[in-house]
């Protein structure tokens, strides 16, 4: 089976890149969120999603990004849950907050040994702490708390607070 490989490169160098094979789109989230020079929008991430509409049934989201504008990441975030497909993330270094909540439409969430999130104060809104909350099952008022806190979870703090799934 012939892979499709699209490479999307600002002039940072920054990457996210997309494949589908055996019915399986990954899309390797190696930028920041965003609408900056070398940063993915949610634009560039719903082409993305256009471009292989109709060629897979499940979505593996791989994450390496710091920081962000978590306006993006809400977008991104519903346009994968309207894709309807199984999502299954795996965070292989940072995930800022942005690309975190991205993350959070995935219903498996592995992070890798040495991984992080970051859950930043600036990032607040209803939207976000709901986002979080929902995933983690904690409450809004516990998220907010780590939110104030700028907290750098590790894996095995991701774990803990049902942020993460497993860890490998």
């Amino acid at each position: 089976m012939p892979l499709n490989i699209a490479v999307h490169r600002s002039p940072s160098q920054a990457a996210v890149s997309s494949r589908v094979t055996g019915g399986q789109l990954e899309i390797c989230l190696y930028a920041t969120v965003g609408a900056g020079e070398g940063e993915i929008s949610w634009r560039a991430f719903k082409a993305i999603l256009d471009r292989h509409a109709g060629k897979y049934r499940r979505i593996t989201l791989r994450v390496n990004s710091h920081a962000g504008d978590t306006k993006h990441g809400q977008s991104i975030r519903r346009q994968l849950l309207r894709t309807g497909k199984p999502i299954r993330a795996e965070i292989e270094g940072i995930a800022g907050t942005a690309a975190a909540l991205v993350a959070t439409a995935a219903a498996s969430i592995t992070m890798g040994v040495g991984a992080c999130m970051v859950l930043d104060s600036g990032f607040q809104d209803q939207a976000v702490l709901r986002a979080f909350a929902e995933r983690s099952g904690q409450s809004r008022e516990t998220i907010a708390g780590l939110l104030a806190q700028e907290t750098l979870l590790g894996a095995e703090e991701c774990l803990k607070f049902h942020l993460a799934d497993r860890i490998a």
